[in-house]
């Protein structure tokens, strides 16, 4: 993952949750991402970056090495669960 000058947040790799978590639906995407089945590409998008923004490792770096692993692993959730919704045509 990227960030440019304005804060953009580009996916560069993708690496899946490590944690047993695996997304194995697309109603676990929308749920990762506090959606409902019925939410348009536009919600989608935007959940997606409020919900990184959210758990960026970078943000909560300050609290700690545990809580960062563990934005680092909500972030890989997140992620995927994006990648899966653009892969099915959602987003």
């Amino acid at each position: 993952m990227d960030i440019d000058e304005h804060r953009n947040v580009y996916i560069t790799e993708i690496k899946l949750p490590e944690d047993g978590r695996n997304i194995k639906s697309l109603a676990d995407c929308y749920l990762i991402l506090g959606l409902t089945a019925d939410a348009i590409p536009i919600d989608i998008k935007a959940a997606y970056k409020k919900k990184i923004s959210e758990y960026h490792p970078d943000r909560v770096g300050v609290f700690g090495e545990k809580i960062k692993q563990l934005a680092e692993e909500e972030t890989r959730q997140i992620n995927a669960a994006y990648a899966m919704l653009q892969e099915q045509g959602m987003v």
